[in-house]
Parts: C-alpha cells; sequence; structure tokens
C-alpha cells in the first residue's frame, strides 16, 4: 500500500513537474495562452496607466485645473469638497519643487466579474520622481476604468502625493479623495 502511494505521488510530481517545464523548446498551450492573457493584461494596464498618469502631469505642467478635474469620475466630483483648491495646492507644490523627471509605475488593479463580463475595473499607478536633496516624491493615482453598474463612478477617484525623506515612512501631503 505504502509502495503504491509512493509511486503515484513520484509519478504525479514528475508529470505535474514537467507538464509545467518547456519541452524542447515548446511550450504547453496552457501556457502560452495563459502567457498571452497576462502580457495582453499588462499591456493594457500599462498604456492605460500611462496615459492617465501623463494627463494628470500635463495638466501640472500647464497649471490646468480644469483638465485635471475633468479626469476624476463624476462620483468624485460631487463628494470631494473644495476639489479646484485641493487641485490648486498639487499644482502649485509638484511646480515648486521643480519635478521634472518621472517614471510611471503599474498599481493595483480589481477586477469584479459577473456572467463572464467586466463589472468593474479599478486600476492605480504610480508616478515616482527622483531624488532632490534626500527625498523622493510620488504620487498614486487611483481611478474606476469601468463600472457597469454605477457609470458615474468612472474616472479618478483618489490622488495621493508623498515625500519620502532617506530612511524614513512615506508623508502624506496632499489627498485628494472622497
Amino acid at each position: 500500500m505504502k509502495k503504491g502511494l509512493l509511486i503515484f505521488l513520484i509519478i504525479f510530481i514528475s508529470t505535474a513537474f514537467f507538464s509545467c517545464s518547456k519541452s524542447n523548446g515548446i511550450e504547453s498551450s496552457f501556457q502560452t495562452t495563459r502567457t498571452k492573457l497576462l502580457d495582453k493584461l499588462s499591456v493594457s494596464t500599462t498604456k492605460d496607466n500611462k496615459e492617465i498618469a501623463e494627463k494628470v502631469i500635463e495638466g501640472i505642467k500647464e497649471n490646468d485645473i480644469d483638465a485635471i478635474k475633468n479626469l476624476f469620475s463624476e462620483k468624485s466630483l460631487s463628494e470631494i469638497h473644495d476639489i479646484d483648491n485641493q487641485i490648486k495646492k498639487l499644482i502649485e507644490l509638484v511646480n515648486e519643487i521643480h519635478i521634472n523627471e518621472y517614471e510611471i509605475k503599474n498599481g493595483f488593479e480589481g477586477i469584479s466579474r459577473e456572467y463572464g463580463t467586466t463589472e468593474e475595473l479599478s486600476r492605480s499607478c504610480f508616478i515616482w520622481y527622483p531624488n532632490y536633496e534626500d527625498c523622493k516624491y510620488r504620487m498614486i493615482i487611483s481611478y474606476c476604468k469601468i463600472n457597469l453598474k454605477e457609470p458615474e463612478s468612472e474616472g479618478i477617484f483618489s490622488i495621493k502625493f508623498y515625500k519620502q525623506e532617506r530612511y524614513n515612512d512615506p508623508i502624506e501631503i496632499i489627498e485628494i479623495e472622497n
């Protein structure tokens, strides 16, 4: 009984191990499909995040409160207190620091599916700024790309700007959210 179980486990483990690895340079169809799906999601996420981050950065550079405000969801616009003034403070702060270089990174992605369709898709991206006098700055933009049940929630719902001094925890400077 023990020998039979041991032989079964060895066969099972070796089958699982070799089925997940490449065989003579040819990937299994499952791996190929899975890899293509992940690549597609990754490219889409990166493209969407870059697009929204670039719009926010352009609004900051141009001192255009309305350009940034128009990226927010209708729901957020109705719930965020004094959004114009908050965006103005963000623009002034970033421009005052003279941040010109940045790098856009993907953040979280949340998907809600129902009956095979995407009901809600929320994402965030990070804009990393290089060191300035031993400080790093980052901006986190969270937005809802798709919301079939509440279309008024589609758009940015949060922008947070952080400063992190060397070896210390980040300090939230500005938070625009509902």
